[in-house]
């Protein structure tokens, strides 16, 4: 079986041995019935059923993702089904999006090697959805990196900025690709796609001429490189210039300097003092 494929057999079986230990405790209870025991507030078995799943789906999953990635494995036991963070280490970073990257040109083979005609949705929305894995780590990663930029974490963004530069550009050159996206782009107007489907047909089919999809081999050659290292150096311009603003200071001294703040604003600034020491 394939990975995907064993981790979802793994995740029914969790899921079916959760449903029967539940059930066998409340078994000798209807699903519906409620009572007052000792004049507490009733119970719904149903509910009950339904909370304690959850929580031991939950449990078992996140014993799970300590194991092996947490970036990799599936959130939807997560409230609003958005991130762990209290499991994710920036550590997980690299082999995720490695990991990720491979998933995606799984993803753009399948487009490639179909024998059928191009149409929008065997090709254009097709590519539209491939790469989920990698554009909720991406996306995961920047913000932390934006927002939580601890060493560590700037580590992976500079070890990985090329790579991931790199894995753009492939797509972007990925063989036989633009040349089925172009075939829908080019009978476009006579294909009677809503406006909704055009845009996206119109707005992909920019994203590779500009990417250099149109290029000559020499010419996508050059321009790869020099896209994977300009990555490398903004990242490293970007990390140079969250350390300068990180040790900037503003010292307030007095009433007269915080006339107008708000109470938190002060509150805020005095544990900035604190922490720096000033």
């Amino acid at each position: 079986f394939s990975t995907t494929t064993e981790r979802f057999l793994r995740t029914a079986l969790i899921s079916t041995a959760i449903c029967l230990r539940i059930n066998f405790l409340i078994a000798f209870k209807p699903k519906h019935i409620s009572f007052r025991p000792f004049g507490f507030r009733s119970i719904n078995f149903s509910l009950l059923r339904s909370t304690l799943l959850k929580s031991e789906i939950q449990n078992m999953a996140e014993q799970t993702a300590t194991k092996s990635n947490v970036l990799l494995s599936d959130w939807s036991c997560y409230e609003y089904e958005l991130p762990p963070f209290h499991l994710i280490k920036p550590s997980d970073f690299e082999s995720a999006l490695q990991t990720a990257m491979k998933l995606h040109f799984d993803d753009l083979k399948d487009i490639c090697e179909s024998s059928e005609e191009p149409t929008f949705e065997n090709t254009i929305a097709k590519f539209d959805r491939c790469g989920y894995l990698l554009g909720r780590t991406s996306a995961l990663f920047e913000n932390l990196c934006s927002s939580n930029g601890v060493p560590e974490l700037q580590a992976v963004e500079l070890a990985m900025a090329a790579p991931l530069a790199a894995h753009s550009n492939q797509v972007y050159t990925y063989p036989k690709l633009f040349s089925r996206i172009d075939a829908v782009y080019s009978k476009r107007s006579a294909s009677s796609l809503s406006p909704e489907q055009l845009r996206l047909v119109e707005r992909i089919h920019l994203d590779f001429v500009r990417a250099g999809a149109k290029f000559d081999s020499d010419a996508q050659v050059k321009y790869a490189k020099l896209t994977e290292e300009l990555a490398e150096l903004t990242t490293k311009f970007m990390q140079n210039l969250l350390a300068d603003e990180s040790e900037v200071t503003l010292p307030l001294r007095g009433e007269e300097d915080l006339a107008g703040l708000p109470v938190d604003v002060r509150e805020a600034a005095r544990q900035a003092a604190v922490d720096r020491k000033v």
